[in-house]
């Protein structure tokens, strides 16, 4: 699920997302990975991430740095051995669709969906694999 705080400046939120990553920690067992424009927090199945929530500041949304953190994600899975990961996108979501494009571009694939939500995933290939 993605959140937006109130864009008044890039400053501002800048500051907000330093106040998210001090108390984010305390929230629930998820862990984050932060980037200094936004961040992604997931909680580690065995080899699998579950993505709970992605953060970009909202001055950054639609431009190359939300690719950019993703494909820094990307790379950080890769280091942590994952070879799957997944995430929902909440039906009642006013930004449902624009958010599952977004999971499109980034090349995950629905594999299941119900009344409340659609679940999005992509496997991860290692290089020198098949």
């Amino acid at each position: 699920m993605v959140h937006s705080l109130p864009s008044n400046n890039i400053e501002h939120n800048l500051i907000a997302l330093n106040h998210l990553q001090q108390y984010a920690r305390e929230y629930n067992k998820a862990e984050y990975k932060f980037y200094q424009r936004g961040f992604f927090k997931y909680v580690k199945e065995d080899s699998v991430f579950f993505i709970e929530e992605i953060y970009v500041v909202p001055e950054f949304r639609g431009t190359p740095v939300a690719q950019d953190i993703m494909t820094a994600f990307f790379e950080f899975m890769k280091e942590e051995n994952i070879f799957m990961y997944y995430g929902k996108v909440m039906k009642e979501d006013k930004q449902y669709k624009k958010r599952l494009d977004t999971f499109r571009r980034w090349g995950m694939s629905v594999v299941s969906e119900n009344d409340i939500y659609t679940t999005v995933s992509k496997m991860i290939v290692k290089e020198g694999t098949t």
